[in-house]
């Protein structure tokens, strides 16, 4: 819900959404995209769907704890990430530039992180009431990860930035100096 209300106030910021623009003017490219996303949601829900579809009460455990926390600790780094983000875009002098500060300088993606982090929290909340065929609910922070740092995220977004930064070596040290996906704990302390 956080990131569907940080897209749309985007969207109505810019007045339009660029990664959608080639693809509304094809509808069979549309409805790929548009099939992609429901079969995305329902795969990410799938734990708690499958959690409660049980009429089995099981007591809430270490798992559970764990699972909320990495939950909430990715919905923070998502929400700070995308925060800091647009702080830093809406600021002229950083026009044409990257961004390289904050969360940024411990992860070229860290709103990615944040995200499967949550996914990876809710399949763990889940853990416990899953049983036998059930745990193939693992596929949600899974299928996440894949279409992440596999397909659409993160191969997108460094592709554009290498068109729009790759002559500039000073992002060129922050791609060798900075982890794609998973922060640096070393350079909180640098």
């Amino acid at each position: 819900m956080k990131l569907g209300l940080f897209l749309f106030t985007r969207i109505l910021a810019d007045g339009r959404d660029r990664r959608f623009n080639k693809i509304k003017e094809d509808p069979k490219r549309f409805f790929v995209a548009w099939f992609l996303q429901g079969v995305w949601v329902f795969t990410n829900i799938l734990p708690t769907l499958i959690q409660n579809s049980k009429s089995v009460d099981v007591p809430i455990g270490k798992k559970e704890y764990l699972g909320w926390s990495s939950w909430f600790v990715g919905f923070l780094i998502q929400i700070v990430a995308d925060h800091q983000k647009s702080v830093f875009r809406a600021n002229p002098a950083n026009a044409d530039k990257f961004i390289s500060t904050g969360l940024w300088r411990l992860s070229r993606h860290p709103n990615y992180f944040g995200e499967i982090l949550m996914w990876f929290g809710l399949y763990l909340s889940a853990f416990d009431t899953l049983k036998g065929y059930d745990h193939l609910a693992v596929i949600s922070p899974l299928f996440s990860t894949f279409i992440l740092t596999k397909v659409s995220g993160i191969p997108m977004l460094e592709k554009s930035g290498l068109r729009r930064w790759g002559s500039d070596p000073n992002y060129r040290k922050y791609l060798e100096e900075t982890p794609s996906l998973i922060p640096s704990l070393a350079k909180l302390f640098k």
